[in-house]
């Protein structure tokens, strides 16, 4: 709002002083000035807005990325047909693919496995252990294949125990007393599998 101040100004000065046609006495002219405030503000000022606006040169934040799966899409089933062609025959023996052992694969896990017999096997046949990395094979567990079916027992997401089984002095191989415990774990810092134990 505009605020104008009045001051009067009273000027005084002898040409202003005249001698009326009847009277010798001088007169006093008063000049009075309303002069405006030149610094008063036109408006009062807006309060800033509370809520801040996007840009062109302020662009929205970034979304944060999806996360891309962390294990391969595969069945025990699929894991074995894909790579049971790289074992090597034992004796002339082909492995058997449809009675491998799958139930505790898992394509989720740092290490799981499947079990895979040879064709037409007994008992005291040869065994493999197919070792997996998040459903991606790894490898057997021992360079050669070993006679029984292993036990083995996933102990956490990244290890499982194997016992090897193996016929004592007096046992028959329908009823063999000898066990080995081998752990095996993977290795995150040096991507690779880590065996502790001995099958023999």
């Amino acid at each position: 709002m505009s605020r104008t101040l009045l001051l009067p100004v009273i000027l005084t000065a002898a040409a202003l002083t005249a001698c009326s046609a009847g009277s010798s006495e001088p007169t006093t002219v008063t000049v009075t000035q309303s002069p405006q405030l030149s610094d008063a503000p036109s408006a009062a000022p807006q309060a800033p807005s509370s809520i801040a606006q996007p840009t062109a040169d302020q662009p929205l934040p970034d979304t944060p990325p999806t996360e891309a799966p962390s294990c391969a899409p595969v069945t025990g089933e699929q894991a074995v047909a894909e790579n049971i062609g790289t074992l090597e025959k034992y004796n002339g023996w082909e492995w058997d693919a449809e009675y491998a052992y799958t139930d505790d694969f898992d394509p989720c896990l740092a290490l799981s496995y499947i079990v895979v017999p040879i064709v037409g096997g007994t008992s005291s046949s040869p065994y493999h252990v197919m070792l997996f990395h998040k459903g991606e094979y790894l490898g057997t567990a021992t360079q050669e294949p070993r006679g029984f079916a292993p036990r083995i027992t996933q102990t956490s997401d990244d290890s499982i125990s194997v016992g090897y089984v193996y016929v004592r002095e007096g046992d028959s191989n329908a009823a063999p007393s000898g066990l080995n415990e081998v752990q095996f774990t993977w290795d995150e810092a040096e991507q690779r599998v880590v065996m502790t134990g001995s099958p023999d």
